[in-house]
């Protein structure tokens, strides 16, 4: 049984568990990704694929016929997995292997390439591929929960009611929006204008969620318009931008540097070594473990035959 399940090509790609046959009465927790837990790899992410499989079989305990479409099941999935390693870990209940999960560092990497899969078209579907569920689905889920100031209302409102009163139904009574209006309500979240995402943030610091923000992955126009809405319009300034830049990445000079002097706004960059390239790490050896290599496509644009 466990040798057919880790031949299945989804898991052998993205570390899936399976997580049990809710009319068999049985919940199996398989992690099919053991390099999670190996010692040159990313540990922290064992304990979310571990919290994403429980919170399936939460799902599946609760659920009676439809659980939702896929960027409903995977994205709260995904979204709950992070934040409870991150929360777990602070409050002394999870060990923490390498270093404590920073949960908003990887919802703002989600966002980033959430908004560029927007951007070309796509949008929420019944079904989909990784996108929808790694990077879209759990921003839905960060909009519903944040929009009713409500992190437990999944665990404590929508899978009590979901089976007397059906996926629909649960799903109004949680956040009090109707189903079939949400897609036109995370539209006009994921297009909202910059001065509007400005205004977002000045609430939030306001509130005492947020002290500062910051950009990542910016260029030149997309961040002289935030400063200069901020200035006109009297909203918050970006402190700091954060975008790659190494020697074998050097695009932020092209436009970007001019602005850091004359605003005055610092700067510090991701992927300092080109994911590892410029250590000599895959000169060494092309296979070594990491990234690049654990995941298909990762960094594609700095691989050798790029540089």
């Amino acid at each position: 049984m466990f040798k057919g399940y880790r031949q299945k090509s989804l898991v052998d790609q993205y570390g899936a568990g399976i997580n049990g046959r809710k009319d068999l009465g049985i919940h199996l927790l398989v992690s099919a990704y053991p390099g999670y837990f190996d010692e040159d790899d990313p540990a922290e992410f064992g304990w979310a694929n571990v919290m994403h499989e429980y919170f399936h079989i939460s799902q599946l305990a609760h659920a009676e016929g439809d659980m939702g479409p896929v960027w409903w099941v995977e994205g709260t999935a995904q979204f709950l997995d992070k934040w409870l390693t991150e929360k777990l870990q602070s409050e002394g209940k999870l060990p923490i292997l390498t270093e404590p999960f920073d949960f908003i560092g990887h919802m703002s990497w989600t966002l980033r390439d959430a908004r560029r899969w927007w951007a070309e078209g796509n949008r929420l579907e019944l079904e989909g591929g990784p996108e929808l569920f790694l990077w879209l689905g759990p921003w839905t889920t960060a909009y519903l929960l944040n929009s009713i100031d409500n992190y437990r209302a999944l665990q404590d409102i929508f899978y009590p009611n979901i089976r007397e009163l059906g996926f629909e139904g649960s799903f109004e009574r949680t956040f009090n929006i109707p189903y079939n209006d949400f897609n036109e309500i995370f539209r006009q979240f994921m297009e909202k204008p910059i001065e509007e995402q400005l205004s977002s943030i000045e609430h939030l610091i306001k509130s005492g969620k947020v002290r500062y923000f910051a950009l990542s992955n910016e260029w030149p126009w997309g961040l002289m318009e935030f400063i200069r809405l901020a200035k006109i319009k009297n909203l918050p300034l970006v402190c700091t931008l954060q975008n790659s830049y190494s020697l074998i990445n050097r695009i932020v000079e092209l436009g970007m540097t001019e602005i850091f002097f004359r605003e005055k706004l610092s700067f510090f960059s991701y992927s300092p070594l080109g994911f590892g390239h410029l250590s000599g790490k895959y000169l060494n050896d092309p296979k070594a473990s990491g990234r690049v290599n654990l995941f298909p496509g990762y960094a594609q644009r700095l691989s050798l035959i790029h540089i």
